[in-house]
């Protein structure tokens, strides 16, 4: 993957701010609309007057693509650093926290992952959930494997991301030195940081090519071995507006037909029902789909399996979820 760094001239660190995470967010190998978040530590004449240390981090419902200043949320620093001393905090408890250390209450709520942010000691931090990477860390791969490929790199388990996920970071900060390049979260994504955006950036850059170098160099030439007889691109549309039916019970649905090679790769393949069992590849996948699909190796079977999804999805609703509304149970 190549820099796309231009060496301008920004008029404040948040311009800055706002110039790399277009590089991040314009690339869909590392970022998909709505992934990902960045941040600036910087200083803030508050409403009283004084001047304050503030982490200015990406807010809910921005794309890196096309943030503007005002998608980043202002968050006391001092707040922020004062939490290294909880032990623990609900996910709620998390919110309620950094909602009451926003510098201003009306701007978006900022992301789960604002500790995070917070308690690494540089100026920038950019993360992303990098398909390269998730590529080799969502196998059953060790630590010293990982390091092996990435180099000077902090790897951490896999934690569900909040403020348990910062907690291990900050745990593990002994180990951060001023060579290291980044945190690779297991399962998860890349952090990188530094005390200039292109730092970050380009840090960030390079432990994905390495990432891509690997995978060049390890994979297998003809990773899907052919079962089905691709189908004319004709012969399915016609069921299109059957299977669109079908799944706009409660919600309209506007129907997407992927015939990229690749889809129609995998779809014909004697893997695709093992590969699809295996839900989302990326944390930024599931903001889209749910957590499992359907193989379908024969059309007149859709219906049933649609049917059996949403009662799958409603009774594993009311198994585990309650105090909020259920989503359209269809896939």
């Amino acid at each position: 993957m190549q820099s796309k760094w231009e060496n301008l001239t920004f008029k404040d660190d948040l311009d800055e701010r706002v110039y790399s995470s277009h590089l991040l967010g314009s690339v869909p190998d590392l970022v998909l609309h709505g992934g990902g978040n960045t941040s600036v530590k910087t200083e803030e004449i508050l409403h009283t007057g004084k001047k304050a240390a503030v982490l200015r981090v990406k807010g809910s419902g921005s794309d890196l693509a096309t943030i503007r200043r005002e998608g980043f949320t202002g968050i006391r620093m001092e707040d922020l650093l004062a939490a290294k001393n909880i032990s623990e905090m609900s996910d709620q408890e998390m919110v309620d926290y950094m909602k009451k250390s926003m510098v201003d209450p009306s701007e978006p709520s900022p992301s789960v992952e604002t500790f995070l942010h917070a308690f690494l000691p540089f100026k920038f931090v950019d993360h992303s959930h990098a398909d390269s990477i998730l590529a080799i860390t969502n196998r059953n791969v060790s630590q010293d494997e990982i390091r092996s490929i990435f180099g000077k790199v902090i790897v951490i388990p896999y934690f569900p991301p909040g403020f348990k996920l910062a907690r291990s970071v900050l745990e593990r900060l002994d180990s951060l030195g001023p060579d290291t390049e980044g945190i690779i979260l297991e399962k998860h994504g890349l952090f990188t940081f530094g005390d200039s955006a292109k730092e970050s950036y380009e840090r960030h850059i390079g432990l994905v090519t390495k990432a891509e170098e690997f995978i060049r160099k390890n994979v297998r030439e003809k990773i899907f071995t052919p079962k089905f007889k691709e189908s004319s691109t004709e012969s399915i549309s016609d069921f299109l507006p059957a299977i669109r039916g079908m799944i706009s019970k409660k919600s309209k649905k506007i129907m997407h037909f992927d015939t990229s090679p690749e889809a129609l790769e995998i779809a014909s393949s004697e893997e695709a029902e093992k590969f699809t069992g295996r839900g989302p590849a990326t944390p930024d996948m599931i903001i889209r789909t749910k957590h499992d699909y359907i193989y379908c190796s024969d059309l007149k079977d859709l219906g049933k399996q649609i049917g059996e999804y949403e009662k799958k999805y409603e009774e594993e609703y009311s198994r585990y979820v309650s105090n909020f509304p259920m989503h359209d149970p269809f896939p």
